[in-house]
């Protein structure tokens, strides 16, 4: 890694323009707010006595307005939780990792994980770490087997496969049981023949478990795992919390009642060695859960649900809420009594390490503007007058307000376009699937391809779905406005993809298809796009599929009511 300081600081002086820090940034300037870190660095000292209790550490939600330095504030965080020894994730909520999503946010806080002395996959540096023959290990497998862990057979019978494997003598089998912790499908078939192998297979019984519960225990299970290795724990900080606010009515109740989970409002749904910080702007409160009556209307709507999974959400919803409503009173709320005259010299110094140019003492504050206003002034300031020497610029800042509603957004730009553009896009979209690989060998067969809207009204989201003789796949989320970056990827089990298990309209049983639906005019639209799909059997026991070209043209239909 360079460690030239003039590299460290074009880096934070590059990152504080753009108004994102990042790990330079963060370096150069410090903490703007010394309560919040107090609160952190006391809430990390929580962890371990929490963990022995068999609970999380309570959490902390704190809000600012926008341009406050939330972002900045958890990028110091992360460096302070780094400097303690804990693994820290950083996560941002966004579409491709909505909140009400425990699985897409625990696959991002692994792929986001770092730790201090280590580059590359955490996972396998967790892995590495464990001392087998230590009492740590022992204690953890204990209470892995123990019904004190509530963990489904699944997690022990990996970690005994792993054990006797020593982490990496069998690297296709250690991969697999990593891939299955790091949040991928259970290899039952090859976990069976494995615990055969060891004389185990009598030892653990498999049975049914939803999807939703095994993303819950792998939360209790990587947190425990972390410990056990020798780390301080688990922290996980989420920024940009505020987006629930352009979710569903459902998607913000199951929001809420992740966010509950996450801090540890509930004890009995807590997740022991883990401790989460989420930040939220201030307005949220009033313009979302005021505004939509939220507290009064979500929990009813969640009691109410013919889904088992819906109703016990219902009181956690509640938790979740309350943390918002409780930010100003536990003094959680970001402010602006700072001294900007010592970061605008911070800054100045960052400024003169990177280009060898010592700007102006013109300091200027404003006490309408927000602290990464100041800074962005100050540095696009600087910027000029090193370009034009003798050059003096005025330059205007402008506060933009947050918005909740992604259609007011779109509506005012719609008013904006011209009227023929207006109705060029009225008409019933069109989609086409590019990319992706053509064939794939070995235990899973993996179709990969992306979508791209080529006709019509633009579409903000769609669903999709894999239609693989023997699955019956659920539909996912993807963003209209990402779909060219979007891998669409699913894992099927090739010993099963065989028979059809439902039969499908407009799909053979020898095609591949991926169906896309979404909202156009009121109404659910879908698109079949189908692909001749084939399967070879090797000499050495292996599959070769073969997808063929897609079959031409797709199937659009009106999705019946």
């Amino acid at each position: 890694m360079n460690t030239n300081p003039q590299v460290t600081s074009l880096r934070a002086i590059e990152a504080l323009r753009s108004g994102v820090p990042n790990r330079d940034a963060v370096h150069a300037l410090g903490s703007s707010q010394p309560f919040a870190e107090q609160r952190f660095k006391r809430m990390l000292t929580t962890v371990p006595e929490a963990t022995s209790r068999g609970v999380g550490a309570p959490g902390l939600l704190f809000a600012g307005d926008f341009g406050t330095g939330k972002s900045h504030l958890l990028e110091y965080l992360q460096h302070v939780a780094l400097g303690q020894n804990f693994i820290c994730s950083k996560i941002v909520i966004s579409k491709e990792t909505p909140l009400y999503d425990l699985d897409k946010v625990y696959r991002a806080a692994l792929q986001s994980a770092r730790m201090a002395d280590w580059m590359g996959g955490v996972l396998r540096a967790i892995a590495r770490d464990l001392k087998f023959d230590g009492p740590e290990y022992r204690e953890f497998y204990q209470w892995l087997t123990s019904k004190e862990s509530g963990l489904d057979p699944r997690f022990a019978a990996t970690a005994l496969i792993f054990e006797q494997g020593r982490g990496g003598r069998y690297p296709e089998i250690s991969d697999q049981i990593l891939r299955f912790w790091g949040g991928s499908r259970f290899p039952e078939k090859e976990t069976r023949s494995w615990l055969q192998e060891l004389g185990e297979e009598a030892t653990f019984k498999f049975n049914k478990i939803s999807d939703d519960e095994v993303v819950r225990q792998r939360y209790r299970f990587i947190s425990r795992l972390i410990t056990t290795a020798g780390y301080a724990g688990w922290v996980i900080l989420v920024d940009e919390v505020e987006l629930i606010g352009r979710y569903s009515a459902m998607q913000r109740a199951v929001s809420y009642a992740v966010m509950a989970r996450l801090v540890g409002a509930s004890a009995a749904d807590s997740i022991p060695g883990l401790a989460t910080v989420l930040a939220i702007t201030s307005a949220y409160q009033s313009e979302v859960m005021d505004y939509k009556q939220d507290q009064e209307k979500l929990p009813e709507r969640l009691r109410s649900s013919e889904d088992t999974e819906d109703r016990a959400l219902a009181g956690l919803a509640e938790l979740g809420m309350q943390k918002i409503r409780q930010i100003p009173e536990d003094n959680l709320v970001l402010t602006e009594a700072i001294n900007l005259a010592q970061i605008y010299n911070k800054c100045r110094n960052v400024y003169f390490q990177a280009y060898g140019w010592t700007p102006p003492i013109e300091f200027q504050a404003n006490a309408t503007w927000r602290i990464r206003q100041h800074i962005k002034r100050w540095i696009n300031s600087w910027d000029f007058s090193c370009l034009f020497q003798g050059a003096h610029a005025e330059l205007e800042v402008v506060h933009l307000e947050p918005t909740f509603s992604e259609d007011r957004d779109r509506e005012k730009l719609a008013h904006a376009e011209p009227e023929e553009v207006q109705k060029s896009r009225s008409a019933l979209p069109s989609f086409m699937v590019v990319g992706g690989s053509e064939t794939y060998k070995g235990r899973v067969f993996t179709p990969d391809r992306k979508i791209t809207q080529i006709y019509g009204d633009p579409i903000p989201e769609i669903e999709w779905r894999w239609l693989v003789p023997g699955f019956d796949m659920p539909w996912q989320f993807a963003s209209g406005y990402n779909l060219k970056e979007e891998p669409l990827m699913w894992e099927f089990d090739k010993d099963s993809v065989s028979v059809m298990a439902e039969k499908w309209d407009h799909l053979e049983e020898d095609q591949l298809g991926i169906e896309i639906r979404f909202q156009w005019q009121g109404k659910w639209r879908r698109e079949l796009h189908r692909f001749p799909l084939t399967r070879h059997r090797l000499v050495d026991g292996r599959d070769f599929w073969k997808i063929g070209r897609e079959l031409l043209p797709p199937v659009k239909y009106e999705e019946e009511p």
